[in-house]
């Protein structure tokens, strides 16, 4: 009975032109203007060395911490090379910021103060390394009092101090750019297309649904009263929808990766994994859309439509500024909006050789899923009626 079920469910959704339109081919035409409009935008940054000035002092030149990873970090044959040091009075690096030869200075008295003209990648990752080294000092200076109290003698003093100064010196910045490519902003609205494409099986799965419920279609009731087993009739439909919409995906990411030119990474299988789950969360969402809001397919479908867009609006779709100005305003935005974590996970495919971000919005996916399927379930069960 499953079998047959998921045959019929399959050919019924098949032979549904709106739903076909929706969920195959309307991604791949906007795939389509989404390169005629925007394939000759080539937005490539790469993590390219840049001057930082320091102002010559004595205590400068006494903070063997400071020194000990700047060195490191201005080194050009050292595997963390990020910068190069401009050595003047602060006058003069006054004069290199107002002219953008630096991207700003430190100036080293009691404490380290960063000055930047503007703010900046350049400019963050500047201050961010000169608070990391202040938690270093603070961290030596806080162990060295410590071990001092504990001793008097000289001697023992001494051979603290001096392991301690070793310590410094054998200190290495840890620094590194984990990045695996040159950084294209204009794959983000790729990556949001296909996002976009995998919530929109929630069309499906609102389709099949709909023709489960007795009091939203003719079939629905039929099924409501007849014999057959309501789980296998559900399961069997919403099966085929994530069949379908597993096909749509697939097309769409052949379509973009040999046809458009969008480069996925190396990884094929994690880009399959994350399609996967992409497309289960849109099953799931529509089944989730269609168990709670008691009206017609047309505007069940509408809301996932408008969903989905705005999910797509805030994940990047229409820039990256977007996506950019919610990661760093309103973040907690984006730890609940699906599209997000989809496009988020490919472009860490794209971009990072450590897995570690992808992983996390796999989970995202999985946590965001779970959720919406088990308040599904509680409201279906719930489902009764007072006369078909």
């Amino acid at each position: 009975m499953f079998l047959h079920n998921y045959k019929y469910s399959l050919k019924v959704l098949l032979k549904n032109k709106t739903l076909i339109f929706w969920t195959l081919l309307f991604p791949i035409v906007l795939g389509t203007f989404f390169n005629m409009a925007f394939g000759n935008i080539n937005s490539e940054e790469t993590l390219d060395i840049f001057k930082v000035g320091v102002i010559d002092s004595v205590e400068y030149k006494n903070n063997t911490v400071l020194n000990q990873v700047f060195n490191d970090l201005s080194n050009n044959k050292s595997d963390n090379y990020l910068f190069d040091i401009v050595l003047n009075d602060e006058e003069e690096l006054i004069k290199d910021i107002e002219n953008n030869k630096i991207i700003g200075y430190i100036k080293v008295k009691e404490d380290i103060k960063v000055f930047i003209k503007e703010n900046g990648i350049y400019q963050t990752i500047f201050k961010n390394v000169v608070d990391q080294i202040i938690e270093y000092q603070s961290l030596y200076e806080n162990v060295f009092e410590y071990e001092q109290s504990k001793y008097q003698d000289i001697y023992e003093l001494k051979l603290i101090g001096d392991k301690l100064e070793k310590l410094i010196n054998n200190t290495k910045s840890n620094i590194n750019d984990t990045s695996s490519n040159n950084m294209n902003v204009f794959m983000i609205e790729f990556y949001t297309l296909v996002a976009m494409a995998c919530l929109y099986g929630a069309i499906l799965s609102i389709y099949v649904v709909n023709n489960f419920l007795a009091n939203m279609s003719k079939k629905g009731a039929r099924i409501s009263i007849s014999p057959i087993k309501k789980s296998v009739m559900l399961l069997s439909g919403l099966l085929a929808s994530f069949t379908v919409q597993l096909f749509g995906i697939l097309v769409l990411i052949i379509y973009t990766k040999y046809i458009l030119n969008i480069d996925y990474g190396s990884n094929v299988l994690n880009v399959c994994i994350l399609s996967f789950i992409g497309s289960l969360t849109g099953l799931i969402l529509g089944l989730f859309i269609s168990s709670i809001i008691k009206k017609d397919d047309e505007f069940k479908i509408s809301v996932c439509i408008s969903y989905t867009m705005i999910c797509s609006f805030f994940s990047g779709m229409m820039g990256i500024t977007m996506k950019y100005l919610v990661d760093k305003k309103f973040p907690i935005i984006n730890y609940i909006n699906p599209a997000n974590m989809i496009t988020d996970g490919f472009y860490s495919l794209y971009y990072y050789n450590t897995p570690e971000r992808f992983y996390f919005n796999i989970i995202s996916l999985i946590v965001y899923s779970i959720v919406l399927l088990v308040i599904s379930f509680v409201v279906l069960r719930r489902e009764k009626y007072d006369s078909i």
